[in-house]
Formats: C-alpha cells, structure tokens, sequence
C-alpha cells in the first residue's frame, strides 16, 4: 500500500489542514482522508500528524504493509533514524508504535513537492473550509 500526506499550517490560527491518500502499486487511488486539526504548533508538527492519521487509518483497514511518503525531508530522517526532537516527541512516539505493532512492512521516503503538491492542495482546502 503506497500512502501520500500533505499538510497546511496556518501561523495565525495555530491550526493546519491534513491530508493522506492511499494508492495501490499503480497509483490507483484506494482511499483519501481529510481532517482538521487546532492547536498544531508548526509545518512540522502538521505533518507529523498527518503521518500519524494516515497509519492510525491504514491500521483501522487492516492493511499489513506501507510505505510513507512525505515532502518532509526532516520528518522522514526523524522516523527512519528514530529521532524524537521535544516538539514531536509524543506524535512520533505514537507513530513508532504503529510502525512497531500493527504493520509486518514499513517504508518511509522523500517525495519531493513537485510529486506531492495535489495533497497539499488538498491539504489547504480542508484548512480554509473550517
């Protein structure tokens, strides 16, 4: 199952608009999901959550393999090296443990915006309609 997330933050509001799309293995959308979220302290911590969205949602389809992928080159470094920095530190914890117990294959990758720009499309919209 490939899954693709996007995020927007507002500074002024505090709040971001999150976004993740499941794909099959020819990029077949299977399912998309959209939430909005307050009290999100920055860019960062929006995508976090949005990785943590997405696995709590591919956990609830029972789907046993994933690979992550995210314009967030800092996000993706912190979960593959098992980085926690204090500002993340609870949201990545709960996303190490559904890495660690609901999923038998995890993959987490880089995707440059130019591939991932429709999701923060997305992401943005789901921001501005609340």
């Amino acid at each position: 199952m490939l899954y693709g997330c996007g995020a927007a933050w507002r500074s002024d509001r505090k709040a971001a608009g999150l976004v993740w799309i499941f794909t099959d293995d020819t990029s077949k959308e299977i399912t998309r999901c959209s939430q909005f979220q307050d009290a999100v302290g920055s860019p960062l911590m929006a995508e976090a959550l949005a990785i943590r969205g997405a696995l709590i949602h591919a956990s609830s389809l029972n789907f046993s393999q994933i690979w992550l992928r995210s314009d967030s080159q800092g996000l993706v470094t912190a979960i593959n090296a098992n980085h926690r920095p204090i500002e993340l530190f609870g949201i990545l914890l709960d996303v190490a443990s559904l890495i660690s117990s609901k999923f038998s294959s995890v993959s987490v990758s880089f995707i440059s915006c130019l591939f991932n720009g429709h999701k923060d499309l997305l992401a943005k919209a789901c921001l501005c309609m609340h």
